[in-house]
């Protein structure tokens, strides 16, 4: 197990204990499945892709008074095996200061009044002008240069599924597709997209499929006995059998599990 994301994990944990709001309060205010809050809080980042976990740590972050941006940084540099080093230009800046001190101090002992005014300016001055350069040599670094730092952009979870789409199946066509038939698949089910939406289809408890649907696509799934879905978007897909539309629905962004077999829909959750 990675230990940074672990501790990444534990962190996040004690901040939420700390300002005293349970899992179930988090899951009131953005609609997030308790697992899915258990499962960031005992570093199981593989339950969902990454777009929807880093959705739900913002939203977690959000819950617990933190700044989503430095979380969101921090899970990236902790997938990594980094952590952010601030504290050697800490070290360096505090000794900088140390020896312009002991620069006034010695100009104060060896001079005259008068050079000591002349000094004093002149120390003034090269200090400015080194915060100076530090500051425009900042501003650079982080605003004008293209570096490789880390920039998290706030999007809401669809916008994350269309941007990164690429990275899952994603189906084009028009027509209906039908995904992994054999002789022995007895049911058939039909799912519509009015919205983008990520979906997990486990077979009969055994094979797994991931893919995005887009709006206006429809797929065709067949098994033997069951279907078990995870559907990233519950507001954006319609599921139907046997031309009959299912009772399934959902808010916008909201995660749902069901399963389906020949008598219809259960274990929503």
């Amino acid at each position: 197990m990675n230990e940074l994301l672990k501790k990444f994990s534990d962190d996040l944990k004690s901040r939420r204990e700390e300002v005293g709001i349970s899992l179930e309060e988090i899951h009131s205010k953005f609609r997030i499945d308790i697992k899915f809050l258990k499962a960031i809080e005992d570093c199981n980042f593989d339950v969902l892709p990454e777009i929807y976990i880093k959705a739900f740590i913002k939203s977690y972050a959000q819950a617990v008074d933190l700044d989503y941006n430095e979380v969101l940084k921090n899970f990236e540099l902790a997938k990594k095996g980094k952590v952010e080093d601030k504290q050697p230009k800490q070290k360096e800046e505090k000794k900088t200061t140390q020896e312009t001190k002991a620069f006034e101090s010695d100009t104060d002992e060896s001079e005259p009044t008068e050079s000591k005014s002349k000094s004093n300016s002149n120390s003034i001055i090269i200090i400015s002008a080194v915060i100076l350069i530090g500051a425009l040599t900042a501003v650079y670094f982080l605003f004008i240069k293209n570096d490789n730092s880390i920039i998290v952009k706030e999007n809401p979870v669809e916008e994350l599924i269309d941007e990164n789409a690429d990275r899952f199946e994603v189906e084009e066509t028009t027509s209906n597709q039908i995904d992994n038939i054999s002789a022995a698949d007895s049911l058939r089910i039909n799912l519509k997209a009015i919205d983008s939406s990520w979906v997990k289809f486990v077979k009969d408890a055994k094979d797994t499929t991931e893919f995005i649907l887009l709006p206006r696509r429809e797929k065709v799934l067949a098994a033997k006995n069951k279907f078990e879905l995870l559907i990233g978007n519950s507001a954006g897909i319609e599921i139907y059998m046997n031309n009959q539309k299912l009772n399934f629905s959902g808010k916008k962004g909201e995660v749902k599990s069901v399963m389906i077999d020949s008598k219809g829909l259960y274990n929503v959750k």
